[in-house]
Formats: structure tokens, C-alpha cells, sequence
């Protein structure tokens, strides 16, 4: 076992079966000369976290490889020193901390670490508590979503809902001549698809972020998804008297249709929304050995850094778009955790002024 003297008087034997009968993984160190040395693993902290003594001879040596990240290993180094140290200063005590263990076996996974300190002499037992932390966390990603999309229901559903109300109360009170109330039914009209759409957009991100929705991996036809988006947008097209340019011949990859429609309509829609009147917008594909990429390039008003910063970072941001237009404050979130989930990225280049290059970089897919 290692010890030199016996702090409780037992066989040395009797205190090794002991300490391997217990339920949870054990370890037994001594202090000597300003070094905290293992003396003792038991049978169940070789077969959970799966180091032997000859690994851990020190507690830095259990540090090491316990914590390999190095900040972290620094903050629960500081924590645990000065808990321990505190214990021996008094002659024993208690030290209990929580933190995430690299075991051999298991990869991470989150231990209570409990010590009792006599003497010079520390007796460490790690309860495993790694569900119950997984389900906390958990709880409070939902929590976080629902509150998410709490505020932003509240914020972008708002305006249009508001928006819709003024015009239906101008045609209901009949202050408004006969163009003008066949213009007011269009503009209903536009506001209600663009409602629609920001629902539509919101429930699949609701079903994304709890886990509901299945990758099915098809042959997709992006020139084909591509057309059917501009025919949704081509009253807003003409309204704004926007140049397309579409080179999206044989454009074809093995991909989920459902993820590649609602992310080339949300880019789409964000290119129409932010494009001035005459402005145009570009849309093509390259096909590499590894990467089918589909790019939409628009000559609009461009996002600046800081905004394109959070973006990144995936803090909600809504914007109007050159006629005040409505932004879809979860678009590109919605994108990024969709892309995820097909192996892919979105990529976002910009400069105020000059308009903004949005890229969709899909892995070359084979049939399943």
C-alpha cells in the first residue's frame, strides 16, 4: 500500500480490501516534503477512470492528466491547493469540489471530489454525478431556447402583426379610394408571406434545437430550389427593380432538400431585403473534389464589423431591410445550426457599401 506509518491502526491488508470494496473510485495520498505523493489506488479507480500509480505517483502528476487543458487544469489546481492546503494547516478537514475528470476509459466526465484530510495524510473518493450534470445543462440549453425564442417572437412578430392592423383598419374604415384599397390588398398580401415566412423559419429552428429533425439524404437539384425561391420573391424583385444573375447549371449534390431549401431561402431573402432599388444579386455554385459551394452575392448595403461579429457569434441581431423590411432575426442562426447537422458551414464576407457574399460550403455527397 505504500504507507510508512498507519494513521488508523489497521492492517495494512485489511485497509487495502477495504478501500477495493468500496462502490466508487478511492485514492490515498500522503504529504512529504512539500509534495503531495499516491500511495493508494483501489481496483474500481483503475477500471472507471482508468489510471494506475505508476501514472499518478504526485497530485500534479494527477493534474496533468486528469485536467489536460491548461487553463482549466490551472483553476481547479489554485482551487484544490488552497482547499487542501486550508485542510492540512488545521490538522483535517473536509475538501469537496466539483469538475470535469479526462479519464482513460471514458473520456470527460464530470466527478464530485470529495477529500478527507488527517494529518498529513488525504483520503479522495470521486462520486460520479455526470448525468445529472449532462441533465442540468440540458435544462438549461431548453430554458435558454425558450426564452430565446420568447424574444424573438415578441420583437419580429410584432412590427408586421402592427403593420397589418393599420392597413386593414384604414381599408375597414373606408377613408381609402378604390386603387388605394386594391393597393393596401398587395400590400396584406406581402405582409402575410413575409409573417408566414418568419413562422415557418421560427418552427423549424424550435424542432432544430430540440432534436426532431431527421437528415435525409437526397438527390438535390439546387438550380431548381433556387428557381422556386425567386418565383416566392418575384413581386419584390420587380417592386425593386433588381438585377439576377443565376449560374446554376447541372447543380446537383446528394444533401438534405429540406436544409439546403430553408437556408438558400433565408440567404436569398436577407440579399432581397438589403439590396437597394437597381442593385443586383449573384448566384452560382463551384464544385471541387471535396466541396459543392453555393454563393449569393448582393450589391446592398454590406454589414459592418461589429454587426457581422455578432453575428458570427450568433447573438441575435435584427436589422430592416432598404425599405424597412422586416429581418429574420433567427435567419442565420437558423442556417449555421441547420448546416451543422449536414456536415457543413456558412461563410459570410462583407463590406459596408459594397454589399455582402454569403457562402454555403456543402460536403460532395454520395447516395446513402
Amino acid at each position: 500500500m505504500g504507507f510508512d506509518s498507519n494513521p488508523l491502526n489497521l492492517d495494512v491488508n485489511t485497509v487495502e480490501r477495504l478501500l477495493n470494496c468500496l462502490p466508487y473510485p478511492f485514492v490515498v495520498s500522503e504529504a512529504r516534503n512539500g509534495t503531495v505523493e499516491t500511495v493508494f489506488i483501489n481496483q474500481k479507480f483503475i477500471n472507471e477512470i482508468g489510471y494506475n500509480l505508476d501514472q499518478i505517483t504526485t497530485r500534479e502528476d494527477w493534474f496533468l492528466l486528469a485536467y489536460p487543458e491548461h487553463n482549466y487544469r490551472t483553476e481547479i489546481t489554485e482551487t484544490w491547493k488552497k482547499l487542501y492546503d486550508e485542510a492540512i494547516k488545521i490538522g483535517g478537514g473536509e475538501v469537496s469540489m466539483k469538475a470535469k475528470v479526462l479519464t482513460a476509459n471514458q473520456g470527460e466526465r464530470w466527478y464530485e471530489i470529495k477529500s478527507s484530510v488527517i494529518d498529513r495524510w488525504g483520503f479522495v473518493a470521486f462520486v460520479d454525478i455526470h448525468e445529472s450534470v449532462i441533465l442540468r445543462e440540458e435544462l438549461q440549453r431548453v430554458n435558454r431556447d425558450k426564452n430565446q425564442i420568447l424574444s424573438v417572437l415578441a420583437h419580429d412578430i410584432r412590427s408586421p402583426i402592427l403593420n397589418i392592423r393599420g392597413i386593414s383598419e384604414l381599408a375597414l374604415n373606408n377613408v381609402i379610394t378604390p386603387q388605394e384599397f386594391s393597393d393596401v390588398v398587395k400590400n396584406l398580401h406581402h405582409k402575410t408571406k413575409e409573417l408566414l415566412e418568419f413562422i415557418d423559419t421560427t418552427l423549424v429552428w424550435t424542432r432544430t434545437n430540440f432534436d426532431s429533425m431527421q437528415v435525409n439524404i437526397t438527390k438535390v437539384d439546387t438550380a431548381e430550389i433556387v428557381d422556386s425561391i425567386l418565383k416566392i420573391y418575384e413581386d419584390v424583385i420587380r417592386q425593386k427593380q433588381l438585377i439576377i444573375n443565376v449560374a446554376l447549371k447541372e447543380a446537383f449534390n446528394y444533401s438534405d432538400r429540406e436544409i439546403i431549401k430553408i437556408v438558400v431561402r433565408n440567404l436569398v431573402s436577407n440579399a432581397i431585403k438589403f439590396t437597394p432599388v437597381n442593385g443586383s444579386i449573384s448566384i452560382a455554385f463551384e464544385k471541387s473534389k471535396e466541396n459543392f459551394i453555393i454563393s449569393i452575392k448582393d450589391t446592398g448595403e454590406g454589414i459592418a464589423p461589429e454587426t457581422l461579429t455578432k453575428l458570427l457569434a450568433e447573438i441575435h441581431h435584427s436589422t430592416s431591410g432598404t425599405r424597412g423590411e422586416d429581418g429574420l432575426g433567427l435567419g442565420l442562426k437558423l442556417c449555421r445550426q441547420l448546416l451543422d447537422k449536414i456536415n457543413a458551414r456558412l461563410e459570410i464576407e462583407s463590406e459596408v457599401g459594397k454589399g455582402t457574399l454569403m457562402k454555403v460550403v456543402l460536403p460532395v455527397g454520395e447516395s446513402l
